[in-house]
């Protein structure tokens, strides 16, 4: 799995040049950057990156790292709390509707790792 670190932060730093900023960013780095960051992200493959795709597909990860990353960190805190209140099957709960909908392997894991934690604690 690539280093989400160092693909997400060079997405956001990405995400902040105007459009012709970003299409001069463009070459097989970038682009392998892009591919690297729909294998985390996205369960699709995003077909090839080319110049004239490349700003549209950095958008469009940036709006999943944001999207996901919320999305993750709301079921994260919502099951950590029920966990915390003895409400164990429910913090499972949570994060099994999180996977249910979840479209992106790096959150998944992230999930899937808490969720494994809370079964756990039943042993």
């Amino acid at each position: 799995m690539p280093d989400a670190a160092r693909v997400f932060d060079t997405l956001r730093a990405w995400h902040q040049l105007s459009e012709g900023e970003l299409s001069a960013k463009f070459n097989t780095q970038a682009a392998a950057v892009v591919r690297d960051a729909a294998s985390l992200l996205s369960k699709r493959d995003v077909g090839p990156v080319s110049k004239s795709t490349f700003a549209a597909l950095v958008r469009q990860m940036n709006e999943l790292i944001t999207s996901g990353s919320r999305a993750l960190g709301e079921a994260v805190a919502d099951s950590g709390e029920l966990a915390d209140s003895g409400k164990i099957e429910e913090a499972r709960a949570v994060l099994r509707a999180f996977l249910a909908t979840c479209t992106s392997p790096f959150y998944e894991r992230i999930a899937t790792s808490r969720l494994e934690k809370l079964n756990e604690a039943d042993d």
